[in-house]
């Protein structure tokens, strides 16, 4: 039997791609950046100390180009703030997969953020 709701949703990537970004800042308390994805924003969204980049995918794998990397960076740097890359594996509604949502940060952050916070960690 079809789907015509899945069906939308392989038609779309784009739209299931912005909700899955609403739905991640949601969870990071973060701000929407707007106009995202336009020349002159920088970043998706920003919570607290961070500047995220935000990509989703259907799939079970996507590729991590170092553009991405050095694009997130770029942006954070110039706002003073630390450069994250959420990923997320998503259903066909746009909610994560289980085990299907990640931050990635550079490793010197990761350091200094884990030394921040103690031993305990």
């Amino acid at each position: 039997m079809k789907n015509s709701y899945l069906d939308r949703q392989k038609a779309n990537p784009m739209k299931s791609g912005r909700r899955a970004e609403a739905l991640t800042a949601k969870r990071h308390s973060a701000r929407l950046v707007p106009g995202s994805g336009a020349a002159n924003a920088k970043g998706d969204f920003s919570s607290g100390s961070f500047l995220f980049e935000h990509k989703a995918t259907l799939r079970g794998s996507m590729s991590l180009p170092l553009e991405w990397l050095i694009k997130i960076e770029l942006e954070a740097t110039a706002l003073a703030k630390l450069p994250a890359l959420a990923i997320t594996y998503t259903t066909a509604a746009s909610a994560p997969r289980p085990s299907g949502a990640w931050v990635m940060l550079r490793e010197a952050d990761f350091q200094s953020l884990v030394a921040r916070a103690g031993p305990e960690v």
